[in-house]
């Protein structure tokens, strides 16, 4: 009788340690990175630590902060996911015109305000990041801002020399993996 007892036990141990290392495996396999701005070097931010939604967004220096760590969401890939608030990349109140204004918020799904992508490898295209929402607008630091603390916001892709507040180093979704 105690053996069985003892096998059982050894058995719960085991069980208990494969679930534990398949659960710190899957987290483990989120790959988290900084979003840094290639006109400043800066870091896209989740501003003040905030968790709640509608917190803003802005830059700031790269100090490796769980606010500014992101991941492209493994279950919706077009989704920019903040380490410390679990929320997502969002173009505040689903607004896709110029200007709009960038923000956190639960992550939904089926939001285009939440989805963003990086269109290519195109020279043209390289370091941006657009929108779904209106695949013309690009994420940019508002009026090429260079000081902490610059805003950011979507904005007609602009082409040509210049254009480096709408450029950024992240990488592509199946990189990130």
């Amino acid at each position: 009788m105690r053996k069985k007892a003892a096998i059982c036990a050894a058995l719960v141990l085991i069980a208990g340690g494969i679930v534990t290392t398949t659960t710190a495996s899957a987290v483990a396999a989120v790959a988290r990175f900084q979003i840094s701005s290639r006109y400043n070097n800066r870091c896209l931010t989740v501003s003040d630590f905030n968790t709640a939604n509608g917190a803003g967004v802005l830059m700031v220096d790269c100090q490796g902060a769980a606010s500014q760590l992101w991941s492209w969401e493994p279950e919706q890939p077009l989704h920019l996911r903040n380490a410390h608030s679990n929320k997502c990349l969002t173009a505040a109140w689903g607004n896709g015109d110029n200007g709009a204004a960038l923000h956190m918020w639960d992550c939904q799904r089926d939001w285009g305000s939440q989805m963003f992508y990086l269109p290519g490898a195109s020279p043209e295209e390289d370091g941006r990041v657009r929108t779904m929402r209106n695949p013309n607008r690009c994420v940019e630091i508002s009026g090429a801002n260079w000081w902490q603390g610059a805003n950011v916001q979507l904005w007609d892709c602009a082409s040509g020399g210049g254009t480096n507040h709408q450029r950024w180093n992240v990488p592509t979704p199946n990189s990130a993996a």
